[in-house]
């Protein structure tokens, strides 16, 4: 841990940074919220280094590193809207030196980057590094200050917690695309032949478990809700593209993992205006219900390993062969696929 104050904490006007605090029940912290500069920031790392990031998790990813990516191209072409496409920062520190008034901090002492450490870094790369002037970029910092009996375990818990929340992946940015509702619409309205249930298209991570628990908690709700949408036919945004994109005979971009295979069809269908139909619906399902059960077969097949690859290119290979050939309608109907294959 740093063994002296940081620098003064100045704004770009070279005055005190301000701060809004919040009383707290519990004497062993404070914690403050406070603006500071993306080139004050750079300018710590310059000085501190790594002894800024001993208690957080990660080390500095790398430029190419999506986030890190996508850090360096608003520092470079959107600085001043830095302050709201960021995050911020979470930070701790055993003590603070206020203004006479106590309105403004003048010092930190112990302070440490406990989340964020990717951002600290990456404005220090594109100002030192890549010579970039980053004066208008804005970092919102969350302070804490931890009493020093407390301090270890404290900080490593905060740092822990800050550093495990939910991970937003690339599909959850796509979800309300006019496509994706119009499937969630058709995957509650057309049922399967017979009345016999829907397929559940989650269009938004954790809609099944919400569906679920509205339909009711009693034991007759919760079997009501497993009959008409059972956990095998749910379906995500990332097992649709997999389903299209296997039987499109493109395996190989299946076999790069879910979110990638996601993209690459999300930036396909993008390039067109496109509205899902009935008709294309049971289609897909049709061959959401050949790829399960190449995932059967797989399974079954004992592979030691690239199962996921070996599926995706079975998929492809048995639409590349006979695809033309196959009713998916009749799989439809049936929901299943027969030895035959429906031909």
């Amino acid at each position: 841990m740093t063994p002296r104050p940081t620098p003064p904490f100045l704004d770009r006007d070279g005055n005190p940074i301000r701060f809004i605090s919040r009383k707290l029940p519990d004497p062993s912290y404070d914690c403050s919220l406070v603006i500071v500069s993306g080139a004050f920031l750079a300018e710590l790392y310059q000085e501190y280094d790594v002894a800024l990031l001993e208690y957080n998790v990660r080390a500095f990813l790398g430029s190419n590193n999506k986030v890190n990516a996508g850090i360096r191209r608003t520092l470079k072409t959107n600085q001043e809207r830095f302050l709201a496409y960021n995050n911020g920062i979470s930070a701790t520190a055993r003590d603070v030196e206020l203004t006479d008034d106590g309105s403004a901090v003048k010092f930190v002492h112990g302070l440490q980057i406990v989340n964020g450490g990717q951002t600290l870094a990456a404005l220090h790369h594109v100002m030192y590094a890549e010579k970039t002037d980053i004066s208008r970029a804005e970092v919102a910092m969350k302070l804490t200050v931890v009493r020093e009996a407390d301090e270890p375990s404290f900080v490593g818990e905060i740092s822990s917690y800050a550093n495990t929340q939910s991970i937003v992946q690339i599909a959850d940015f796509s979800a309300n695309r006019p496509f994706h509702i119009e499937i969630e619409r058709l995957s509650r309205s057309v049922w399967l032949p017979g009345e016999r249930g829907l397929w559940f298209y989650e269009r938004t991570r954790g809609q099944y478990n919400v569906a679920r628990s509205r339909e009711g908690s009693s034991l007759a709700a919760k079997r009501r809700f497993k009959i008409r949408c059972p956990p095998a036919r749910k379906f995500s945004k990332t097992d649709l593209a997999k389903y299209i994109n296997a039987w499109a005979g493109l395996p190989h971009l299946v076999s790069n993992g879910a979110q990638y295979n996601y993209k690459a069809w999300l930036d396909e269908v993008e390039e067109g205006e496109w509205s899902p139909t009935e008709d294309w619906y049971k289609d897909t399902i049709a061959k959401a219900i050949i790829f399960k059960a190449a995932q059967k077969a797989v399974r079954e097949g004992n592979f030691p390993g690239y199962r996921a690859q070996i599926v995706a290119y079975l998929v492809a290979l048995v639409s590349q062969r006979i695809g033309s050939e196959i009713n998916l309608r009749m799989i439809w109907q049936r929901q299943v696929v027969n030895k035959s294959v429906d031909l």
